[in-house]
């Protein structure tokens, strides 16, 4: 799946290899890839937040997390 394989990317890459972003392009248009690395970025940034202050988690997704961890 295209989409994943971005997300991936920009996570591990922090970017989208040439092939990739003409492949989604052509998939979902230029216009959506941009809105997509924006809402990993979004994504990336609001976890470095919750991360940094040590926000904790709501009861029923912590239990949620034990009972399914990634």
């Amino acid at each position: 799946a295209p989409i994943a394989e971005a997300v991936d990317s920009l996570l591990d890459q922090r970017r989208l290899p040439p092939a990739l972003e003409a492949e989604l392009a052509a998939m979902i248009g230029r216009e959506a890839v941009l809105d997509l690395i924006a809402t990993v970025g979004f994504y990336s940034v609001l976890g470095y937040m919750l991360m940094s202050y040590d926000t904790p988690i709501d009861d029923a997704i912590a239990a949620e997390m034990a009972a399914r961890p990634l």
